[in-house]
């Protein structure tokens, strides 16, 4: 059944889509380095209370996404691997977003600075 919408409706909406989710991702990457950087940089309320994430967390979280992928999919993937299909968009659901996340906030950690997940 042909679309009632003209082409450069269904773009512009798709755009816009692509466009949100670009921003999710982007703002959980940073609550994430955030987290690991270190303590609040203002005064912590009761509603603000968060833990500090340390290099060791980050990394025990890896490991708990490559078994919960392993589990879910029969498919034995480490992050260095899923964090390659997931760049080359092979990867795109909420799932892998976070756990593209936590790699990413693993690198950005100074003395991992460079590596893209777990040696």
């Amino acid at each position: 059944m042909p679309s009632t919408l003209p082409r450069f409706d269904l773009d512009e909406k798709f755009d816009r889509m692509a466009d949100a989710i670009e921003r999710g991702y982007r703002e959980v990457v940073e609550r994430i380095r955030i987290l690991a950087e270190g303590p609040s940089r203002g005064p912590i309320t009761r509603q603000t209370r968060i833990r500090r994430l340390t290099e060791t967390d980050i990394e025990r979280a890896l490991c708990e996404f490559e078994y919960a992928y392993e589990k879910s999919s029969g498919e034995r993937l480490t992050s260095e691997a899923f964090y390659n299909r997931f760049c080359n968009g092979e990867l795109d659901d909420r799932f892998a977003m976070r756990w593209a996340a936590y790699i990413e906030a693993l690198s950005s950690i100074p003395s991992r600075a460079g590596t893209p997940a777990r040696a």
